[in-house]
């Protein structure tokens, strides 16, 4: 089966694109962002208290607006985070492969902003890398996220750069 690996920073318009494709072309696609937040609720709450005590969770839910707060300007609780819902994400994301390809699909579209890490980007037959002009990215991510200007410039401080993402991508596309 076809993997075609789609990576970008966030608001580039990955989902955007990938949905459009999936329709046009029929083609299943994974979301390894989905993946987590499945992984967080069904798989490893324990871990999340051991690690942030009981405030994590909200009504048995994991609250990931406060893990987020906690974890965005701490790289070693971070660090701790990804070593729990990682490996995780990656078992089952190989798991949905599995199944499409039983499916008898041809071709999968994988979406993450990790493709790189965790092997994603060595299951991948290509990697798309999708640009986007910066004040782009941010104008859509203030309306379609509500997220302010200093978490967006914050969020995309801790990402991979153009060139990085252009260099170990296959293709690049605006």
């Amino acid at each position: 089966m076809l993997i075609f690996g789609i990576t970008g920073g966030v608001g580039c318009g990955k989902t955007s694109l990938i949905r459009e494709l999936s329709c046009k072309y029929s083609i299943p696609a994974i979301y390894t962002d989905e993946l987590g937040h499945k992984v967080l609720e069904e798989g490893c709450k324990k871990e999340l208290v051991d690690l942030f005590g009981s405030e994590c969770l909200e009504n048995n839910t994991v609250n990931r607006a406060y893990i987020g707060e906690k974890v965005f300007n701490n790289k070693d609780l971070l660090d701790k985070l990804n070593a729990i819902v990682h490996p995780r994400v990656l078992k089952q994301c190989f798991y949905e492969l599995l199944l499409l390809n039983k499916k008898g699909y041809k071709a999968c579209f994988l979406e993450s902003a990790l493709l790189f890490s965790d092997l994603y980007g060595d299951i991948c037959s290509e990697i798309w890398y999708i640009k986007a002009d910066k004040r782009d990215r941010v104008k859509r991510l203030e309306v379609s996220r509500n997220y302010s200007r200093d978490k967006i410039e914050n969020i995309m401080d801790k990402q991979l750069k153009d060139e990085d993402y252009e260099k170990i991508s296959d293709y690049t596309i605006y």
